[in-house]
């Protein structure tokens, strides 16, 4: 794999030597190695996977924080620490996600993120007085190791976080919630409707953050949406498999109504970057169907 190569180059520190620090490797090995194949997706319309430059905060070898931010990258998010930026390019300063989930939010108690990703939504969810715990989920080790880094980190004991495969494995292991925050995760799965049934058996106050598709272009069981590539486990903004299933917004009022969950509040967002986002908060109002 030759460093000039841009695929290649991304997975590197600039300037630093074949990236390394001080004797540490300042990249994952296993992201590096998966490179030549994330070549080949280059070919193919993205779906949340390949979406970002991966440009990070300048390396800062006498910073050990800096540094420790370099070994577990390359990351997605930007942290401010101490008046330091840390970490990816991406801030989630007043993301409308979050903000909404505060004004709609009708519970207290604990909360699992479906999701959790890099830990930067699990912090400003962690600042609500109203949620006293927070138990961040996602599917790939490597955002596991990165969240508990943040967690350590910022000192945040709401903060806990496990691993999950949301495509082969049962929420329910997880225990119960008083609510359930999810998001960029439903337009990556391949059955989506069965995770909100999933979901249903955790809690019974649900926010979903999800991409859908406009056009219904094909049909499984009673739901309508579009089959969309993905990228695996090492392109941390894609799904598990190499496809989704993106439900149209019908089909996911649908779902949502078969998993015995009843919308209260929606915001529509149809001019999102990477396709229309609906933000939606429902409680549970029957039994799952089906």
């Amino acid at each position: 794999m030759a460093l000039e190569d841009p695929i290649i180059r991304r997975y590197y520190l600039p300037g630093t030597p074949k990236g390394v620090v001080n004797g540490a490797l300042c990249m994952n090995k296993e992201i590096l190695e998966e490179a030549e194949r994330l070549r080949a997706s280059l070919d193919k319309p993205t779906a949340g996977g390949l979406s970002f430059s991966n440009a990070q905060q300048p390396l800062v070898p006498s910073d050990p924080i800096s540094v420790e931010f370099h070994r577990l990258g390359p990351w997605f998010t930007q942290f401010s620490f101490k008046g330091k930026e840390y970490g990816g390019t991406n801030r989630y300063a007043g993301d409308a996600r979050v903000c909404d989930f505060f004004e709609w939010l009708d519970v207290e108690g604990s909360l699992v993120e479906l999701a959790s990703f890099e830990a930067g939504h699990t912090l400003m969810l962690a600042e609500n007085p109203a949620i006293h715990s927070i138990l961040g989920v996602d599917g790939r080790s490597y955002l596991i190791e990165r969240a508990r880094f943040i967690k350590d980190l910022y000192g945040d004991k709401k903060m806990s976080f496990e691993l999950c495969d949301f495509e082969t494995e049962p929420l329910r292991r997880l225990g119960r919630f008083d609510v359930a925050f999810c998001s960029g995760l439903l337009y990556h799965l391949t059955e989506p409707w069965n995770f909100l049934r999933e979901v249903a058996t955790i809690t019974d106050r649900f926010f979903l953050s999800t991409h859908y598709a406009v056009e219904e272009l094909e049909s499984k069981d009673e739901y309508a949406g579009e089959t969309r590539p993905e990228y695996g486990y090492y392109e941390p903004c894609s799904g598990l498999k190499d496809h989704s299933f993106w439900l149209s917004l019908r089909s996911i009022w649908l779902a949502l109504r078969n998993a015995g969950f009843e919308i209260t509040h929606q915001r529509d967002l149809p001019d999102a970057q990477n396709g229309p986002i609906v933000n939606i908060y429902c409680r549970r109002s029957g039994k799952v169907s089906g």
